[in-house]
């Protein structure tokens, strides 16, 4: 039986550490956005002398390109990458897999989540194609989804090859409702694995 999730932590630490991130967003809205570009970055420091019990340090950037095919059509294009050392905990670990950003870098075919390490590669493809636009309160946009992905994780840094790439890809329907996107996924990863997604809501 394979269990996927956070492992069960007897004696959990206490995290002292200080944070930093920074944001550039041109994209013309948050949710489905047709053009612009986002930048994220961030590094955070763990040390007793923050009131800690673990010392670890912990680097990651991720850009995200959108680009108006036509009125209609969009391609995104993702790139993410993530640097840890020291003693860093599962929970401050870099993850792989499922179809948002919840918990992780998303790779449809794969368990949220279902890979952990300290050091990140990802990269993927989506292609979005609005359907149909409703002038509604509740629902405001039907989408189709086309996506291709590639990340794994690595405990070491010098083991780092982009040759290592998990694959996955994956088609959905999403729309863009009242309480946010409402989106469900049908993944396929490596060696023949599928998943179904569904999710509403945004992610934090």
């Amino acid at each position: 039986m394979n269990i996927y999730g956070a492992p069960t932590v007897e004696n959990p630490a206490r995290i002292g550490s200080l944070a930093f991130l920074s944001t550039i967003d041109t994209r013309d809205r948050n949710t489905f956005p047709h053009n612009g570009l986002l930048f994220k970055g961030s590094y955070e420091t763990a040390s007793p002398s923050y009131g800690g019990d673990l010392d670890f340090r912990k680097t990651a950037i991720a850009g995200e390109g959108c680009l108006p095919l036509a009125e209609r059509h969009t391609a995104i294009v993702n790139v993410t990458a993530g640097f840890g050392s020291g003693e860093l905990p599962y929970q401050e670990q870099f993850g792989i897999g499922g179809a948002d950003t919840l918990l992780g870098y998303p790779l449809l075919g794969y368990h949220r989540r279902e890979f952990v390490g300290a050091n990140l590669l990802g990269a993927s493809v989506t292609y979005r194609w609005m359907l149909a636009e409703y002038h509604l309160k509740a629902v405001k946009a039907l989408y189709l989804i086309l996506s291709g992905g590639a990340a794994n994780v690595w405990d070491n840094r010098d083991d780092m090859s982009p040759r290592d790439l998990r694959k996955g890809a994956g088609i959905g329907l999403h729309a863009d409702t009242v309480i946010g996107p409402v989106r469900l996924d049908l993944g396929a990863g490596e060696d023949r694995r599928y998943l179904v997604y569904f999710s509403a809501g945004f992610d934090f």
